[in-house]
């Protein structure tokens, strides 16, 4: 009964204006929880990747700040960063985030915020970035890559990702091209390395690495990256 009593809260949340939402009592801002959220070895990953020294997370395509929530709670000790362009997304996201003093929202296209972020040296040594941003007309995945190209170091996690033999897991309608290895190959020149779950993930993605060099041995011997996912060079 408490179940089904909080889907139909969630559902009724989720069907109310961005206006009403904004105004409800703050302890609702948890509404509903979608996307990596629902994935415990997401969650489990993300763990073991603060392990190695992550210094800043930077999500594009903030939508309405459930990943943003669950990178405040992971991260708790760093700036988180989430960037996104529609207003109001932009409104809901910085009422529900509003007392997250490791949040900053920025409005702006997702390249240009990862540009001004990258010059303004907000980042440090191995930023964290979280590519959900592709969901209108234009694709930004590529300049968002593009703009990370220029860090030394960086991990990123690409969500709706094309995982080789999973076709179950991707959702191609969302953009024309695709986004998958094939995607990546063709611009990505240098030292990337990759991880894509092997496990029935409820949504695709991929982790690409970049600089990782000799380091990568001591990524894919950590337990639950040997035991959840394939590994690979670009």
């Amino acid at each position: 009964l408490l179940y089904n009593f909080l889907r139909f809260l969630h559902e009724t949340l989720n069907s109310f204006t961005t206006e009403i939402r904004c105004v409800l009592p703050y302890w609702l801002r948890y509404y509903p929880k979608g996307g990596f959220s629902i994935d415990p070895h997401v969650k489990e990953l993300f763990v073991e990747l603060r392990n190695l020294g992550i210094t800043s997370c930077v999500e594009t395509g903030t939508f309405r700040g459930n990943m943003t929530l669950l990178l405040t709670k992971i991260f708790p000790n760093l700036f988180v960063y989430s960037i996104e362009l529609n207003d109001e997304y932009f409104k809901e996201a910085t009422w529900r985030t509003k007392r997250d003093k490791n949040v900053n929202l920025i409005k702006s296209s997702s390249p240009i915020g990862i540009k001004k972020l990258i010059e303004a040296e907000k980042l440090g040594n191995l930023p964290l970035f979280f590519l959900d941003a592709h969901w209108y007309d234009y694709c930004p995945t590529k300049d968002e890559l593009l703009e990370i190209s220029k860090l030394d170091k960086a991990i990123v996690v690409i969500h709706d990702f094309e995982v080789v033999g999973r076709p179950e897991m991707y959702r191609p309608s969302m953009f024309p091209e695709g986004i998958g290895f094939k995607f990546l190959r063709s611009f990505l020149k240098g030292n990337y390395n990759y991880l894509s779950p092997k496990y029935n993930a409820p949504v695709a993605y991929g982790v690409i690495f970049k600089g990782f060099g000799e380091d990568w041995d001591k990524i894919i011997n950590i337990p639950i990256i040997e035991k959840l996912y394939f590994e690979g060079k670009l």
